[in-house]
Formats: structure tokens, sequence, C-alpha cells
């Protein structure tokens, strides 16, 4: 192997790594700006109780480690038809660009733990929608699939 292969190796492997570096920085500025959209209340109040396909209402109260993607929140939800709720129930998780599962689960005062099923979420490419499906088929107290607008704007500040 000649100084001049070892050259053209150097610069190959060099131009690749330096390629890799602006990807993955890319990659997670996105990841990033996508956080900051979710860390937000959503819910799908409007003209709900005219639609023939929404049957429940939901609100959805997000928090999320920016550096982590762990989400942390509260969720509420009740049935349009039988009038059956769920309340103050926390939801943990992990969003990984603009996708992610989350758990819903309550602890009772006995300490024994109550799972209420999981969702998939999924923020549009612009992070004004959230679509969420259910994954866990319970459809007493979550719908089968929504799609959540944002309430207002909260701020990041002690996450930062």
């Amino acid at each position: 192997m000649t100084l001049e292969n070892l050259s053209y190796i150097a610069v190959i492997l060099g131009t690749f790594a330096t390629g890799s570096y602006f990807l993955f920085r890319s990659y997670r500025d996105k990841q990033k700006y996508y956080r900051r959209k979710l860390h937000d209340n959503w819910l799908n109040e409007g003209d709900i109780t005219l639609s023939k396909f929404e049957t429940h209402y939901v609100f959805l109260e997000l928090e999320i480690e920016l550096d982590s993607g762990e989400i942390v929140g509260i969720i509420n939800s009740r049935n349009k038809k039988t009038d059956s709720e769920m309340r103050n129930v926390s939801v943990n998780g992990k969003l990984r660009l603009r996708k992610g599962k989350i758990k819903l689960s309550n602890i009772e005062r006995q300490g024994q733990q109550i799972d209420y099923g999981k969702l998939k979420i999924k923020l549009d490419k612009y992070g004004n929608s959230l679509t969420i499906k259910n994954i866990s088929k319970n459809y007493i107290y979550l719908p089968f699939k929504t799609t959540l607008r944002r309430e207002g704007k909260k701020t990041l500040e002690t996450h930062n």
C-alpha cells in the first residue's frame, strides 16, 4: 500500500465522519424541535358532539425531557355515550422523533397499580396536532383513534 492510497483512504474516512456528524446533528436538532412541540396541553374539543367518529373527550397534559425524550403527564378522558370517565391518570412513555408510545396507569390507595392501557402517539410534521391510537383495546375509557389539538403554548424554561 502506497502513501497515495493511504491519503485517499484518509480523505474518504474524513469525509464520511464529517457527513455522519452533520446528519446526526441535524437529526438531534429535529428531535428537540418535536420534543418542544409535544410539551403542551392537548385536547380534542371543538365540534366533537356532532362527530359520529369521536367517542371520547380527551385532555392530555404532557411534559417531556428534551435530552432523553421521556414523557410524563396526566390524561383525562370521558366516554360520550356512557359518561364513564378516567380522571388524572398518569402518563409515562418515550418519544423517538415524531412517534412514541405511552403507558397509562394509576396507583390506588392500597398501593396497587391499575393499568388503563397503552397509546401510540404521533405528531404531525408541523407539531400542531397529535394523533393518538389505542393499542390496548380498552375502549371504555379511551377512543380507538383521535386527533388532539394544542390547547395553549407552554414554555420549556425549566427543561433546557
